[in-house]
C-alpha cells in the first residue's frame, strides 16, 4: 500500500478522520495546521473544519467518485507540498520560536536549620553564602528576543550530627532563558515530511 501526502479536515463532529489516515507511527498527521478560507468573504469552512491540516494518508488515487469531503488535496511532488507550506506560512506570518539557555548561575547557603527556620532572623545572620563559579552567560544566536525568563530551583540537603544538630545546604540554580523568534523556514518543513514519506513508502 501507497500512503500519498493529503491536506485533510477534521469532520463536522470535530473527530480525526481515521478513515483516511495512514495511522503509522513513524509516519505524520496533524501537521502545518492552517485556517484557509479567504479572507473577507463568506467562510466556506466552519466550525472545526476551519483548518486544514497535512498527514499521510491511504492510497495513491481518489475513486470514480473523488476524494471525501474531508481530504480536500493530494501533494505527489515535493515542489508542490513545499509551495502549499510556503503559501500558508506567508498567508499567516508564521515564525519559529524557540527557548534558548542564554545564562546559569549557582550558589548555596550552608546553615544551621535553626537558622534558616527561625522567623526572626530575617537577616539570615549565621548562614554562608558561597557563590559557585564560573556563573555562565552565552548567546542567543540569531533572531528577535521576544521574552526573558529566569528560572530558580532550589535543593536542599541536611546532615546532624551526633547531639541531634542539623545543618543545611541550600543550592540555588537560577536559568536564564530567551525566547527568539526567527523567520519560518517552509522549505525545511516541506523537506522533513517529505524525507517521512519517502522512508514510510520506501521510495
Amino acid at each position: 500500500m501507497t500512503y500519498p501526502i493529503i491536506q485533510y479536515r477534521l469532520t463536522q463532529t470535530g473527530r480525526i478522520p481515521e478513515d483516511v489516515l495512514a495511522g503509522i507511527e513513524t509516519g505524520f498527521a496533524g501537521e502545518c495546521g492552517a485556517n484557509t478560507n479567504k479572507a473577507g468573504c463568506i467562510p466556506k469552512w466552519i466550525g472545526s473544519q476551519t483548518n486544514q491540516y497535512l498527514g499521510l494518508g491511504i492510497g495513491t488515487e481518489s475513486n470514480i467518485q473523488g476524494l471525501p469531503e474531508v481530504v480536500c488535496g493530494v501533494l505527489t511532488t515535493k515542489s508542490t507540498l513545499q509551495s502549499y507550506i510556503t503559501e500558508i506560512a506567508t498567508a499567516g506570518s508564521w515564525v519559529t520560536q524557540t527557548d534558548v539557555v542564554t545564562g546559569v548561575s549557582t550558589y548555596k547557603e550552608v546553615g544551621l536549620a535553626t537558622c534558616f527556620d527561625n522567623p526572626d532572623n530575617p537577616s539570615g545572620a549565621g548562614i554562608t553564602t558561597t557563590t559557585i563559579t564560573p556563573a555562565w552567560s552565552g548567546s542567543a544566536g540569531a533572531g528577535t528576543t521576544v521574552g526573558v525568563q529566569t528560572n530558580t530551583n532550589m535543593v536542599q540537603t541536611s546532615t546532624t550530627d551526633g547531639e541531634g544538630v542539623s545543618t543545611y545546604t541550600r543550592t540555588y540554580t537560577s536559568t536564564t532563558v530567551d525566547e527568539m523568534s526567527n523567520p519560518y523556514d517552509p522549505a525545511a518543513k516541506a523537506t522533513e515530511l517529505w524525507d517521512i514519506y519517502e522512508a514510510v513508502n520506501g521510495l
